[in-house]
């Protein structure tokens, strides 16, 4: 079992009340750096220097089983809420993966029935790679809700990603 994880590296997505989206998707991977260590999952992670070319190229030599994408919108308002988790249309295992990352997510969002879930046949992450991958789009940085949201929660965010990675390789959940 290898994951890649791939947390944004865009630090002009600002956050409302500060942060932006590079710092705050990369403490939520650092969060789940420790939780996929005791469940035993081996992973990698993104250079922030690496173009999207570059990340494709690197995972396709490998064989990593997912590729998790960590996001946040730029919304440009307040109004856009919740999470957007996105897999290859046409990938029963994205759709499974994706499944069960709603589902963990569902149990510490506030507004749980604002989770979608989006088929893509669009993102080069999703359609030019052979691993199962998916992209967490964890809210809109300009809503007041979920900026503090996501900077509340990095710990339980980044727990409930790999409980759900626990459950796509059919792994029990490590008690953490």
């Amino acid at each position: 079992m290898l994951v890649y994880l791939n947390p944004s590296t865009n630090e002009k997505n600002e956050f409302y009340g500060g942060g932006n989206e590079e710092r705050y998707m990369n403490e939520i991977a650092d969060a789940m750096v420790a939780y996929l260590g005791i469940a035993g999952i081996r992973f990698e992670r993104n250079d922030p220097k690496d173009t999207l070319d570059t990340i494709i190229r690197k995972v396709n030599e490998k064989n990593f089983d997912l590729i998790i994408s960590l996001y946040a919108t730029d919304g440009g308002n307040d109004v856009q809420r919740g999470p957007d988790i996105s897999y290859y249309a046409f990938s029963e295992q994205g759709s499974n993966l994706t499944y069960n990352i709603s589902t963990e997510l569902y149990v510490i969002h506030p507004l749980p029935m604002s989770i979608s879930i989006l088929p893509s046949v669009e993102r080069p992450i999703l359609t030019r790679t052979r691993a199962v991958s998916v992209i967490v789009d964890l809210g809109n940085s300009k809503s007041i809700e979920d900026a503090e949201w996501i900077r509340n929660n990095i710990y339980s965010i980044g727990r409930r990603l790999v409980f759900a990675i626990e459950h796509y390789f059919g792994l029990p959940e490590k008690l953490i």
